[in-house]
Order: structure tokens, then C-alpha cells, then sequence
């Protein structure tokens, strides 16, 4: 049987409580654009999961990039420059299957394997590209009223220069 957690010591639990560990949660601050010289942001990133779900007029895949590289970056906060851990950190990309919509996935097909034949009748398997390596940039879109960073354009893995 599994040992039940137990509250943190000295605190009382009663009926209806639920204790949550906060220690390790990470704030949504939005990744940089671009670097301290201007030139885009890029970051080095791999594919952690890629799902196909229907969508109100089609198909839509749903696509999670975990960011490996780099580690820390420093933005800007209300407080002055703030360095942040970022490595983990999850980000999110839902596209639509329709033919208008397919320049993000050619895009990140191509990333992902420059050597792909994207024809008239490519079978895609998004299981194929789990693990892989891309990089990312990124664009900060306001989400639930919170600034959020989404991938924006792909590139191989190589486009980073760590």
C-alpha cells in the first residue's frame, strides 16, 4: 500500500484540505524575443508530445516542445533584470490540419527532418518526431490575461548557437 503524505509539520489538515507544495513552482514570465544585440531569441528545444484531436473544423495537432538549452535567461521584471531558470520549461502549439493552416507543420517537419518529402500524399505520424530536437522562436501572446511565449517559428536544431 502506498504511504499517505503526510502535512507539513506543524500544520493541521482537516476534512476538505488538500496540502499542495509550492516550493518548486516556476512563474509563467514570458521568454525573450529577442537577445541583449537585437537579433531573435532562439531556443534549442525537443518535441515531448504530438497528438492529433479534433478541432471545430478539422483535424488539429497539438504539439508540447520542452526547452533544453539555454538553461537561465535574463528578462526584465517590475524589480530590474531577474535571471530565470527556463530549461523544463514547457511550450505549447496547436495548429489546424487544413490546407491553409500547414505552413507551421511543413515548417517544423522540415526542422525536425530536412530530408522529408512533403508530396500530395505525405503519411504523417506524429509519434515519429517524439524526442526530436528543434529550435524555437518565440512571439509573447497575451493568454487568460497573462503574457504567454508561443512558438512561433521553427528551425533545425543546429539554428541554435548556444
Amino acid at each position: 500500500m502506498a504511504d499517505k503524505k503526510q502535512a507539513p509539520k506543524g500544520a493541521v489538515q482537516e476534512k476538505g484540505e488538500v496540502n499542495i507544495d509550492f516550493s518548486k513552482v516556476r512563474p509563467f514570465e514570458p521568454l525573450n524575443e529577442k537577445n541583449a544585440d537585437g537579433s531573435d531569441a532562439i531556443y534549442l528545444t525537443h518535441i515531448d508530445k504530438m497528438e492529433i484531436r479534433q478541432g471545430p473544423k478539422g483535424k488539429m495537432a497539438h504539439t508540447e516542445f520542452v526547452v533544453d538549452a539555454p538553461e537561465e535567461i535574463e528578462i526584465e521584471t517590475e524589480a530590474g533584470p531577474e535571471t530565470i531558470k527556463i530549461d523544463g520549461r514547457r511550450l505549447f502549439r496547436e495548429f489546424s490540419l487544413v490546407t491553409e493552416a500547414l505552413p507551421f507543420l511543413h515548417e517544423l517537419l522540415r526542422a525536425a527532418d530536412p530530408d522529408v518529402e512533403l508530396g500530395a500524399n505525405f503519411k504523417f505520424k506524429p509519434s515519429n518526431y517524439i524526442g526530436v530536437q528543434v529550435a524555437l522562436k518565440v512571439k509573447n501572446e497575451e493568454y487568460q490575461e497573462q503574457i504567454r511565449s508561443k512558438p512561433n517559428k521553427v528551425l533545425p536544431a543546429s539554428a541554435y548557437k548556444g
